[in-house]
């Protein structure tokens, strides 16, 4: 019993607190919606006010208005009061976030609108939920403007701004200024004045005593009459300018920022267009210059010549040039521009043919060419006069050019040509966006040698990183006899001698080398090399030699590392060479190059004094034993080792590097248990033999190779 007495009595408390919990909720949440209701307010209602007036033929109405719906279009009306449905739209306008807005409102010239007492001007809405009108007295005779840049508004802090009895009205035979003293063109204009021209540099200074030197905006409109034709719209500014063409934005760089130019083409039809310029100045340097012009077509190359070394603002001289081709020694290129520190731009668009075209460029000082805004040639430095190449492949039909250089003292000169290739001095490499060698080549170049090491890179800009073929061809001259192809690649590889398959490594792996020897005849023989690279690193090189040396097998690289796969090899009969300020063949650079020698030498058994000349480091090698190591860099050096050998075969190795300047290399030794007669008379450098054909000297893997003019072949190389 005493048990059901306690159930009963806690559910009772409970349905207490529930129940008292719900009433407690209703009586807030009613006191709440009593509270809103009691400090909900209707929004204000729009305001206008016509800052100036009376309204007279000519001449222009201002209206500011406040608490407006924000970020919408206003219609302006003109309303006749004396006739029904005269109502006419004259003007448009926006407003900002704040809803506040301000339209200079040009009143009409004709005869219906000057004969009325009193006009009323009414501005709506977009959405026409908001609207209000005024209504201003009209001159019958137009009185005479005020001249000069006469402030017509002062930002006073009263958020809604009455009108003063003292305005008068202006015309505006030029741009109407509005200048504010806040960087959003928010609220009344501090001023507002005719500006003959939109080209100010105030510097650290201000537009006017009643604005900031800082924090300030303006606003600039005006109709103006365009022909039927492109007109190109250019300003430059500090900090941030928008440009509109009836109330279409065709300039956009809203944004704190020092001096720069922004251009813009622009096709307009015949007739009125209105133009609005709209800049702010954070901090700093303030500056704006604005102008528009029709683009002129140029037969040729459009010429743009500056006063600066860096192609920027407004050209001085702009022309039709019929050839980028000038040698102005230490003259100008016009009267107009100085002899130093100047540079241009040459433009066009020009009709190719489908294939691959040389891009050549001599210039003093730099020089950047651009196809289709690609750049191809970037020698923007300073410089003597110098020649670039480049080969580009483009597809038929139209390609816009761009050429640009600039001068900065002395000697000045450019001159620019394009060639379609037709044949290849040397390797024929055709790249693919493929691993299979599908479809067309993206790029064709002429390849001097095929030794490349990309990494994880591309051959060239258009080409992938992973997933590209490539394709080598060259006719090559060879003397004959047992020929040894030897081929580096990662991934796979395949090498044809006239048609047949001679190496088939198509296959994905890292880093391999593969020797074949083939018997040839003498004579020309048909050479194609294929290769793929899948994910990771990139390496392809090829080189061919004799299979067997009757003097040094002499192995060059156009490192100094001795590293990757030798450019050349060849037979040399001897090893004493001094080659000065030269290179050891034309494939070789005259700097930065090494060369290993190797053979095996049948000596009777006794002491040999070996002596090693060479400028810069060198190494001998005796049986595999390091007897001579000079690594280093240094004028020319002979060094000399004593040591005691058996009889018989015992190999020979001498590795070099030349790092720059003079370059020497000379082995000779001689058996001291006798009469020490070397074995190896020094004489003056020989001519080798060559029975293996040159490759070239690697180029850089992303640009394609500089060579000369196509010439003849050799017949034996």
């Amino acid at each position: 019993m005493d048990g059901t007495r306690y159930t009963t009595n806690v559910t009772f408390l409970a349905v207490v607190f529930i129940t008292g919990s719900i009433v407690l909720m209703l009586v807030l949440a009613v006191g709440l919606g009593i509270l809103r209701v009691l400090t909900l307010r209707p929004p204000p209602p729009p305001n206008l006010v016509v800052t100036n007036g009376p309204a007279f033929a000519g001449g222009t109405i201002t209206l500011v208005g406040t608490d407006w719906p924000a970020s919408q279009l206003v219609f302006v009306y003109l309303v006749d009061p004396g006739q029904a449905d005269s109502s006419q739209v004259v003007i448009s306008g926006r407003t900002n976030a704040q809803g506040q807005f301000t339209v200079s409102l040009p009143y009409p010239v004709d005869a219906r609108w000057n004969t009325i007492p009193v006009v009323e001007v009414r501005v709506e809405s977009q959405d026409g939920r908001a609207r209000q009108s005024q209504r201003i007295p009209v001159l019958t005779a137009t009185p005479t403007p005020t001249t000069g840049p006469t402030p017509l508004i002062t930002a006073t802090p009263s958020p809604t701004p009455t009108p003063t009895a003292s305005a008068t009205a202006q015309t505006f035979s030029d741009w109407r200024g509005e200048y504010f003293n806040n960087t959003g063109l928010s609220g009344t204009p501090a001023l507002v004045r005719n500006d003959a021209r939109l080209t100010f540099d105030w510097g650290n200074g201000s537009p006017d005593p009643a604005l900031p030197a800082d924090g300030f905006s303006a606003r600039w409109t005006r109709p103006a009459q365009f022909q039927g034709a492109t007109y190109r719209f250019r300003v430059s500014v500090d900090d941030g300018v928008r440009v509109y063409v009836n109330d279409t934005l065709v300039i956009d760089e809203w944004r704190v920022g020092s001096l720069r130019t922004i251009t813009k083409d622009v096709a307009l039809a015949a007739g009125t267009h209105n133009v609005r310029v709209e800049m702010f100045e954070q901090s700093g340097q303030s500056a704006i210059d604005f102008a528009y012009e029709p683009v002129v077509s140029f037969t040729d190359w459009k010429g743009e010549y500056f006063n600066n070394t860096g192609v920027s603002s407004n050209p001085i001289l702009t022309r039709n040039d019929a050839r980028v081709s000038f040698d102005w020694k230490t003259g100008s290129p016009d009267p107009a521009l100085p002899a130093d520190n100047f540079s241009a731009r040459w433009t066009r668009a020009a009709p190719f043919q489908s294939g691959t075209y040389r891009f050549k460029a001599t210039v003093d000082d730099g020089v950047r060419v651009f196809v289709d805004d690609i750049p191809v040639i970037d020698e923007w430095r300073v410089g003597s006069a110098r020649t670039i190449t480049r080969d580009v492949p483009l597809g038929a039909g139209q390609h816009n050019l761009r050429v640009e250089m600039f001068e900065q003292s002395g000697q000045a000169q450019i001159d620019f040509s394009y060639e379609q290739l037709i044949t290849y001095d040397d390797w024929k490499g055709e790249y693919f966006a493929s691993r299979d060698l599908s479809g067309s080549p993206a790029l064709t170049r002429n390849d001097k040698v095929i030794n490349f090491d990309w990494g994880n890179g591309s051959p060239a800009s258009g080409l992938p990183a992973d997933g590209f073929s490539a394709r080598w061809t060259r006719t090559l001259n060879l003397g004959g006899g047992a020929t040894r192809f030897v081929v580096r690649s990662d991934d796979g590889v395949r090498v044809t001698i006239d048609g047949t398959r001679l190496i088939d490594e198509w296959r994905d792996g890292s880093s391999q080398t593969i020797e074949r020897d083939m018997t040839l005849a003498a004579g020309p023989h048909v050479v194609v090399v294929e290769y793929y690279e899948n994910i990771g690193s990139a390496s392809v090189a090829f080189v061919h030699a004799p299979s067997s040396f009757a003097g040094w097998k002499a192995e060059y690289f156009v490192n100094v590392e001795l590293k990757g796969l030798p450019v050349l090899v060849r037979d040399d009969a001897q090893l004493d060479f001094n080659w000065g300020a030269a290179s050891p063949a034309e494939l070789i650079p005259v700097d930065g190059f090494s060369a290993r020698w190797s053979r095996t030498l049948n000596l009777e058994p006794g002491t040999y004094r070996f002596s090693l000349i060479h400028d810069d480091g060198a190494r001998l090698l005796v049986d595999g034993t390091k007897i001579i190591d000079e690594w280093r860099d240094g004028a020319t050096t002979t060094n000399s080792e004593t040591i005691r050998l058996s009889g018989g075969p015992h190999p020979v190795v001498v590795e070099f590097y030349e790092r720059s300047g003079q370059s020497r290399a000379a082995l000779s030794w001689a058996r001291l248990s006798e009469s020490p007669t070397p074995s190896l008379t020094p004489t003056a450098s020989p001519t080798p033999s060559l029975t293996t054909t040159p490759a070239f000297t690697p180029t850089p893997s992303h640009t394609p190779s500089p060579s000369v003019s196509p010439t003849t072949q050799p017949s034996s190389r």
